[in-house]
């Protein structure tokens, strides 16, 4: 049961990873994505069940479901304000941030 917790705990914490180490490239593309569903909604229809899934995952998977589902939305908060070139933070202030968040995410498994 032990291993398999912590293969959970991966999981929501490569997800903060995998946010926290975003190309220019990355952005860009999720800044066209955003702009696209601006003008056409009906394109965020596909993601939805996308979401619903990895939220629902998240809590299946954590020993405190609140605070997991809050780490992953404050993860993809701070994507989002940095798609839109919004986040106030120093690049080394969100490294600290994430690494936080990855540490917390970790202790929702324990």
């Amino acid at each position: 049961a032990e291993e398999r917790q912590a293969d959970q705990a991966s999981e929501l914490v490569a997800h903060i990873r995998s946010l926290s180490s975003r190309s220019p490239q990355e952005r860009a593309t999720s800044l066209a994505i955003l702009a696209n569903a601006a003008e056409a909604p009906s394109l965020l229809e596909a993601a939805r069940p996308f979401i619903r899934e990895r939220v629902a995952q998240v809590r299946e998977e954590s020993g405190d479901e609140a605070l997991a589902v809050i780490l992953f939305l404050a993860a993809e908060g701070i994507r989002f304000l940095d798609v839109l070139n919004l986040l106030p933070l120093s690049t080394r202030e969100q490294s600290e941030i994430y690494s936080r968040l990855q540490q917390m995410a970790e202790e929702t498994y324990a």
